[in-house]
């Protein structure tokens, strides 16, 4: 947990916080500083603050970005951001939702989606047609021969795609599910959708 985080939760200066754990405020930016998660939940309950859940954690709250193109990749804090760095590992950054981490990637939603970088809602589309241009998506990016010869699927593609399934529904299917793309692509559009007006040009 990151320092601006238990300043958030406990109503407290960032400075204040990071003075009271005995972090040094002279090496890069205070409110980006670590915390390990239990001393952060300690301070959170004896300074009166209420339960925060971690950006790197697997909660009940956490929201997803999923990346067609990159597997790892950082979008670094700025400065003077109450955020921290956001990291895409696998193809997925998860951030608190309501955070400022998510906060700042709602509110640059079109650039990220030019990035292809989409939130993912862990629902299927009600709309028939955004399902299918859903599938078509997938399919390209695990199809990445000449004409997306179907003899040629992409391993990288196919780990892409399956990022797409949070951990319980990925539990759920047997491995000859998650490496069959015509089984993985039906399995991840009957489960989630991505916040994005129209796939006219895939994902």
């Amino acid at each position: 947990m990151q320092v601006y985080e238990i300043a958030k939760a406990t109503g407290r200066d960032n400075k204040q916080v990071a003075a009271d754990l005995g972090l040094d405020a002279g090496d890069g930016p205070v409110h980006l500083k670590k915390v390990e998660d239990t001393a952060a939940a300690a301070y959170i309950a004896e300074h009166g603050g209420g339960s925060i859940v971690s950006t790197e954690g697997k909660q009940d709250g956490v929201v997803r970005y999923w990346s067609a193109t990159s597997a790892g990749h950082r979008i670094p804090a700025d400065e003077n951001d109450e955020r921290g760095d956001i990291v895409l590992r696998g193809h997925i950054a998860k951030v608190s939702a309501g955070s400022a981490e998510d906060k700042f990637l709602r509110a640059n939603r079109n650039y990220f989606i030019a990035q292809r970088l989409y939130r993912v809602i862990e629902k299927p589309f009600d709309d028939v047609d955004m399902r299918s241009d859903l599938q078509d998506g997938l399919r390209r990016v695990i199809f990445t021969g000449i004409n997306e010869d179907a003899r040629t699927p992409s391993m990288a593609g196919r780990d892409c795609v399956k990022a797409l399934l949070n951990a319980e529904k990925n539990a759920k299917m047997d491995a000859s599910e998650r490496n069959n793309p015509k089984k993985l692509i039906r399995a991840v559009s009957s489960s989630v959708s991505l916040d994005v007006d129209s796939l006219e040009q895939g994902v």
